[in-house]
């Protein structure tokens, strides 16, 4: 993959323009999170394609190899996916919530590191949302059913709403917020 141009047409296309959203941006942003997946597992090594032989590096745990290898440049975004439970208490959500205050704090790191390069770092700490990986949480029926009872806006969080707010924050405009944790829950986290 060394000096590797890897192209993302999709991800580019449908992101808010002059400050307003385009329509159909959150699907441009999905679409252009699997073209880069595609991309990305594309120039993988044979064995590791379909998981055979070592598991590739994640590529939100090794930014800097991105920024080395020339296929993160100035005006790169990173986005990493957090919750609640890096700052509060949840039943049987220990080790998640460990590892969430982690990634925020690398988040913090990340910015730091990579602002001299015009790349920004920041941390989407989305409301309750039913994924298939949420929902395999021990107790998450009673997460789901506290989480629309207490959002004041008076339902979950969608992926839909994750996938708007990072299409806005992908705007160049946004060059500045960096080393953030953002909250996407339509306030969710401020009524605890």
């Amino acid at each position: 993959m060394h000096g590797m141009r890897i192209p993302v047409p999709h991800f580019q296309h449908g992101l808010p323009q002059g400050g307003r959203p385009v329509r159909g941006h959150q699907h441009a942003v999905v679409e252009g999170l699997h073209e880069l997946g595609r991309a990305l597992v594309g120039h993988l090594p044979e064995g590791q394609k379909e998981g055979g032989g070592p598991r590739p590096k994640q590529a939100a745990g090794q930014p800097q190899e991105l920024v080395a290898r020339g296929l993160m440049r100035e005006g790169g975004r990173i986005y990493a996916m957090t919750s609640s439970g890096g700052t509060r208490v949840l039943p049987a959500y220990g080790p998640v919530s460990a590892a969430k205050a982690a990634l925020e704090s690398h988040v913090r790191q990340l910015a730091m590191e990579l602002a001299p390069r015009g790349i920004t770092v920041n941390a989407i700490r989305a409301g309750v949302t039913a994924t298939p990986a949420s929902q395999k949480i021990p107790g998450y029926d009673k997460l789901e059913a506290d989480a629309k009872r207490r959002n004041p806006s008076g339902r979950m969080t969608t992926p839909e709403d994750v996938a708007r707010a990072i299409a806005v924050l992908a705007h160049a405009d946004t060059h500045w917020i960096t080393g953030n944790v953002i909250g996407v829950d339509g306030g969710e986290d401020i009524v605890g």
